[in-house]
């Protein structure tokens, strides 16, 4: 028997569709006389309003009916549920040739039809604003999918397609270590003189970029680099903004470097749009010294039609979550746990975030034995949680911390996994704390299901002395 169509209150009419009947809607039969009693064998349908009526699916998406209820196919370069994440801007003009993009895509193309007046003709539905012409293709900029790919392109400081004259800086130790000098994987770095109190490289391309992330390294043949920086941007040379904290609201503190060769990539979480952009240095490590790279979309050669910095419309950060007790003592001394330690008083358990020193008695962190050749410290939340991310802290009463460092977690305490290894093929090392006191907030791209959660220190600061805290979202 078909499902009938009904009328609304509205004066709408609806064509109800058969579902199968899950087990929480056997109330529905529950009270049929004996006679009538449907045989377990046999699968139950009911007629129900269909659940694409609502146009649950955002962004242009594709709604489809399912068993229990609806799936969204979404548009190119959009994500969710119903499509609620995906593209960062959208800019008119031509961007760069979407064969170059690999798979899964960061970014896609369409040719706009010749009677295209509004970009919301062409492809981003949510967007009122930014006038095309009729032959221009229309780019789109989207959120990062791939953990293990950055996000955008090289944007020539490496390849040398940036010019010299683009590079500036406040100052030079000597004229081999200006600027020019500061392109990733160089023979040698941007040094500035050694009196230079706000030291700063900069930037400068000829129309507007979208930056998406930064990598740095240090100087090819000492062991000198920056531990830490702040980074800002400009349309004109004259107003800087600088980077600030999406959870937060702070001025951005990125950590650096731990060593001269390896390069510490941060991805934007809310990429910037500008034409010039610095790095200032906070604190370094010998000599200040500074190889770079910027990744990103550009040359924006015509107007930014849209820049979704709204989380309803652009790119969704990772999940910040809280502190799951290591800092507050919910979790016990019982429950953290470490390979070796230094000596009495520096047990994992005095290692908790924010812990301080009692002189005599105990030391302001968790410290490592000298001989271990396998450091780690464990978290056991107690039961199984969603863990977000991890913060990281030196030493209370001494500068020492651990300025890099990977992370696994595990369900059972005897299978582990380390941070990105199944997705990416490689352990994600992290990059660690830059002074004793400041918090270092690493999130990963998801939200993963652990019991155990590992910290592997592999370089410190004068001895392997760490302070932390697990985040994650209590249910």
């Amino acid at each position: 028997m078909p499902c009938p169509l009904i009328t609304l209150e509205s004066g709408e009419t609806v064509q109800l569709i058969p579902k199968p009947m899950q087990s929480d809607l056997d109330w529905l039969i529950s009270d049929l006389p004996a006679d009538l009693q449907i045989p377990d064998d046999i699968q139950r349908y009911y007629c129900t309003e269909p659940a694409c009526r609502s146009d649950p699916c955002l962004h242009g998406g594709t709604c489809g009916e399912t068993e229990i209820g609806f799936t969204c196919l979404c548009l190119e370069c959009h994500r969710g549920e119903r499509c609620e994440e995906g593209v960062f801007a959208t800019v008119s003009g031509p961007l760069y040739e979407s064969s170059s993009v690999d798979v899964p895509a960061e970014a896609g193309s369409v040719i706009c039809p010749a009677n295209t007046t509004n970009i919301t003709d062409c492809w981003y539905s949510e967007t009122k604003v930014g006038r095309i012409n009729e032959s221009e293709t229309i780019s789109i900029v989207c959120c990062p999918v791939n953990p293990c790919n950055i996000s955008g392109r090289p944007l020539g400081l490496e390849s040398g397609a940036l010019p010299d004259s683009a590079l500036s800086e406040t100052s030079c130790h000597s004229a081999s270590e200006c600027s020019r000098f500061g392109r990733l994987n160089s023979e040698t770095a941007w040094l500035p003189d050694s009196s230079d109190q706000i030291p700063w490289m900069q930037v400068q391309f000829e129309s507007s970029y979208i930056i998406t992330a930064i990598t740095t390294q240090g100087r090819n043949d000492y062991d000198e680099w920056v531990t830490s920086y702040t980074f800002v941007s400009s349309f004109d040379d004259t107003a800087w903004t600088v980077y600030l904290n999406v959870y937060s609201g702070s001025v951005e503190i990125f950590p650096g470097n731990y060593d001269r060769d390896s390069h510490v990539t941060h991805t934007l979480a809310r990429p910037i749009v500008g034409r010039s952009f610095r790095i200032y240095p906070k604190t370094n490590h010998g000599h200040l010294s500074l190889r770079m790279e910027l990744y990103g979309y550009g040359p924006l050669t015509d107007d930014i039609a849209s820049l979704n910095l709204d989380a309803k419309l652009g790119c969704t950060s990772p999940v910040l979550g809280e502190g799951l007790g290591v800092e507050d003592g919910r979790i016990p001394d019982s429950s953290l746990t470490s390979s070796s330690i230094y000596s009495s008083g520096y047990e994992a358990y005095r290692g908790r975030l924010n812990g301080v020193a009692v002189a005599g008695e105990f030391f302001g962190a968790w410290a490592a034995a000298h001989s271990d050749n396998n450091k780690w410290v464990k978290v056991d939340l107690g039961e199984d949680t969603l863990v977000t991310g991890v913060i990281t802290q030196g030493r209370n009463d001494w500068d020492q911390r651990v300025t890099s460092f990977q992370i696994s977690y595990s369900r059972d305490n005897t299978n582990w996994t380390f941070a990105l290894e199944k997705q990416c093929g490689v352990r994600k090392t992290y990059a660690g704390n830059f002074d004793a006191a400041t918090h270092v907030t690493t999130l990963f791209p998801v939200p993963v299901t652990a019991r155990y959660v590992r910290f592997h220190p592999l370089a410190s600061f004068d001895d392997t002395s760490l302070r932390f805290e697990v985040l994650g979202i209590n249910t």
